[in-house]
């Protein structure tokens, strides 16, 4: 799995604090109640959102059109290829030298799998299956483990805590390998990721929201 795929996935509730988006601390936050349930985002072309990792590298991702079927046209880290991905955030399908993918294959594995599984609610848990090689595979879960009211660059919102497992799929003495992502209802994305120990081919390198423009032309949720 690569590192930038967890960047490149709305259910507005009351709760939510939001300090628009541009201005904060880096990744200071306190546990909070959940909403009984968190629907998935309505995305639109014009959503951007820009990230800063701890090796400063950035991020930056952007919506900017529809397709016919429906999917939101947006980046990738192959820049000769087109990504489209759904409301979740899923990557569904990919153009590249004039083919079609719909399928997962070695060179786009995200294809298909969901790092966000909507409705989020307390211990909801899902699995997914990356193939990392040819020959090895790696079992992804995710489980739903709470709320927090986070402060990062961005500013101060209320974020759905996943905690995210990894492990080979054919070993049962492999050490299991986790990390941490942050969503926020109110920037219908994710807001701060941390790496934990999990590391394999790619490391997951600590990161969090920067900047973004969501909803161009609408007040921001308060």
């Amino acid at each position: 799995m690569r590192t930038d795929y967890i960047l490149p996935t709305l259910l507005v509730f009351t709760a939510v604090l939001a300090s628009a988006c541009g201005g904060g601390l880096w990744g200071s936050g306190a546990d909070v109640p959940c909403p009984a349930s968190i629907e998935a985002p309505v995305l639109s072309p014009g959503d951007t959102w820009t990230y800063r990792f701890a090796d400063n590298r950035r991020w930056r991702q952007m919506y900017d059109a529809v397709s016919e079927d429906g999917l939101l046209r947006g980046r990738g880290p192959e820049p000769r290829a087109t990504y489209y991905f759904d409301q979740a955030h899923t990557l569904r399908k990919v153009y590249i030298d004039g083919t079609w993918l719909t399928f997962d294959t070695p060179d786009f594995p995200e294809i298909g799998k969901p790092e966000l599984e909507f409705p989020l609610t307390v211990g909801k848990r899902w699995r997914s299956t990356w193939n990392r090689h040819s020959s090895d595979q790696i079992l992804q879960d995710s489980r739903v483990a709470g709320c927090e009211q986070l402060t990062v660059t961005a500013g101060t919102f209320v974020a759905v805590r996943i905690v995210v497992s990894r492990r080979p799929a054919f070993s049962t003495s492999a050490a299991v390998e986790y990390y941490t992502v942050w969503y926020a209802p109110a920037v219908k994305y994710w807001v701060k990721g941390e790496g934990g120990s999990a590391t394999m081919d790619d490391p997951i390198v600590d990161f969090e929201l920067e900047y973004c423009t969501i909803d161009t032309g609408k007040p921001a949720t308060n």
